[in-house]
């Protein structure tokens, strides 16, 4: 290392996020001056953007000469003591130019210039030069061989003075004589120009703090599944020597979740970022936190974690910073050991399961069946689990006293079978969704022999094998029996209660029916969702709900078939019928 020259630099400080260095440029008719350029660029509006933690390199964009590759480095003198591995006061940085030849020739006469950063002094330099006046350095390199590399460098102590400075920031410019001039290095080499400074190395002016990000579930420990609740949590301290204001955090709704809510009320916007701003964080105060709470989605397909990372700026000029994870079984404190990666990460624990069941529909409304009605068999699947499932085999025997009529939603249906079977496959079903599939069928002539015709459907997902259930399991008072069936004649002579709804106003069970309900006036119906809340009554039915307002799905009712004090010998009677019935939109 050359001996420190006691040499004290012209420099200039321009404001914190505009400081701009840059070398002599040659033109045709003159120079001009850095100082000069630099005003310059200051008025023109033109500015650079202080990135984060290590030294910064910016290269793309202006490519270097055709036979020549140069880049510069910034690399510590010793350990640089400044929070965080940042340079602090005294501090020396080393700045070396490299140019290589990636010519055929020899380059001859090569000028590489540089000028002491803003915020440094000069301590040394390569060949014992010296900055001029305004602070510049400038070399030639008499000889750099065909695929040979010359290099230049020189060494700056950080200054005292580092308030509101973020960065030291340089880039070095070289002339190897093919008529472009000084051109600027890259930051990287093989890399091309992209804006000024090509190095930025972090100081620490006082103003540091360090941020962590802390997860927990109301799963299961260490793991999560779909419909968890995960609450995440924004750890800021104070490690500098100053107070620091209106602190921001950038917090995000990782993948496979959605926002809940958060402290003070925030919420996400559409890209799922959450901010806040910490009007004040001083010296020695207690630790800032800020929480919000995501719900697991419910389909976790392709996941194997849910991992998320937070940041914040504390407004020292080095914009926002990843957050640390917290110390494995103490989120109160950071593990400070490395933030590229993510700050959080919590398996995904996911599942494969199904349910499924069976329900008949008579074409005519009636819950009965009687010689020729149609029959609709409807099979329902509900995907259970956390993935999807991608593919589902669905079969189902004819019943015994019917014809098969007609198949849809992809159904197959070998007629010349002896045992006549419907199928379907029924591809990547998603969590939470439900398949339906249908087929209808015509009663046969003669039932005199069967008392209710009864099936069961087999759905299989690769893994399982289940037998349908005869109701949805999810509804109240579902029984969960294997075997759907429909009596046959049955109920009540002239009188039959539909146990369907298709309020479509194609004139075919638009509204709950009760045939010769006209023979009991001031009969009575309640109409219950499945968690037995009454959404109807009237005293007096006449045939005319719809559902109309409800969404699809299977509801119950009772109804009170009044018998008046005329037919019973002076008192009102009521005779109580009770069942379900579903509306199909």
């Amino acid at each position: 290392m050359p001996m420190r020259k006691h040499y004290n630099s012209a420099r200039f400080t321009l404001p914190v996020y505009r400081q701009q260095r840059v070398g002599l440029i040659h033109t045709g008719a003159k120079k001009i001056t850095d100082y000069c350029l630099a005003l310059f660029l200051l008025f023109a509006g033109l500015a650079w953007m202080p990135a984060s933690a290590a030294t910064i390199v910016n290269n793309a964009d202006h490519p270097t000469a055709g036979t020549v590759s140069t880049w510069i480095t910034a690399t510590p003198s010793g350990t640089p003591t400044g929070s965080g591995g940042t340079y602090a006061s005294g501090n020396n940085i080393i700045y070396t130019i490299y140019v290589q030849n990636t010519g055929s020739t020899a380059l001859t006469n090569v000028t590489v210039v540089d000028t002491l950063p803003a915020n440094t002094s000069f301590y040394g330099a390569s060949g014992g030069m010296v900055p001029d006046a305004n602070g510049k350095i400038t070399w030639t390199i008499a000889n750099i061989a065909a695929g040979g590399t010359g290099f230049v460098n020189f060494t700056v102590t950080v200054g005292s003075n580092l308030t509101g400075v973020a960065y030291i920031n340089n880039t070095a410019y070289v002339d190897v004589n093919d008529g472009n001039g000084l051109q600027p290095t890259p930051g990287m080499q093989n890399g091309t120009y992209t804006s000024w400074p090509a190095v930025a190395s972090p100081v620490d002016n006082g103003a540091n703090s360090v941020a962590w990000l802390s997860v927990s579930s109301s799963g299961s420990s260490g793991s999560a599944t779909a419909g968890d609740v995960l609450t995440y949590t924004v750890h800021i301290r104070n490690t500098g020597t100053v107070d620091l204001a209106n602190l921001v955090i950038y917090a995000y709704v990782p993948a496979y979740t959605t926002f809940i809510d958060g402290d003070n009320s925030v919420t996400a916007d559409g890209t799922g970022l959450i901010t806040w701003t910490i009007p004040n964080l001083n010296v020695n105060s207690a630790d800032v936190t800020r929480a919000y709470r995501v719900k697991v989605s419910t389909d976790l397909t392709g996941a194997s974690a849910i991992t998320n990372t937070a940041y914040v700026d504390n407004q020292n000029g080095k914009g926002k910073i990843a957050t640390y994870p917290s110390v494995t079984g103490d989120a109160s404190n950071p593990n400070t050991a490395s933030n590229l990666g993510n700050s959080t990460s919590i398996a995904i624990s996911s599942s494969s399961s199904f349910e499924t069941w069976m329900i008949v529909l008579n074409e005519n409304g009636s819950t009965y069946v009687n010689s020729s009605d149609v029959l609709t068999y409807y099979i329902y699947t509900r995907n259970t689990g956390s993935v999807t499932i991608p593919k589902l085999q669905i079969n189902v025997v004819v019943p015994t006293g019917t014809t098969y009529t007609q198949g849809y939603d992809g159904a197959t249906h070998p007629l010349n079978t002896e045992v006549q079977t419907v199928y379907w496959t029924v591809q990547n079903l998603v969590a939470g969704a439900i398949s339906t599939v249908r087929y209808t069928v015509t009663a046969d002539e003669d039932l005199t022999q069967i008392p209710s015709i009864t099936s069961t459907a087999t759905v299989n997902n690769g893994d399982t094998i289940k037998n349908t259930m005869n109701c949805d399991p999810n509804e109240s008072g579902c029984e969960g029996k294997t075997i759907t069936s429909i009596s046959v004649q049955g109920g009540k002579p002239g009188l039959f209660v539909s146990n369907v709804v298709t309020p479509n106003n194609d004139g075919k069970n638009d509204y709950f029916y009760i045939r010769n309900l006209d023979e009991y006036p001031g009969s009575r119906l309640y109409i219950f969702n499945r968690w037995g809340a009454q959404i109807y009554y009237s005293n007096n039915y006449q045939n005319d709900w719809k559902g109309t307002g409800l969404a699809e799905g299977t509801y119950f009712y009772k109804v009170e078939l009044h018998n008046p004090a005329s037919s019973t010998g002076g008192v009102d009677t009521y005779t109580t019928y009770k069942g379900w019935v579903m509306i199909i939109r």
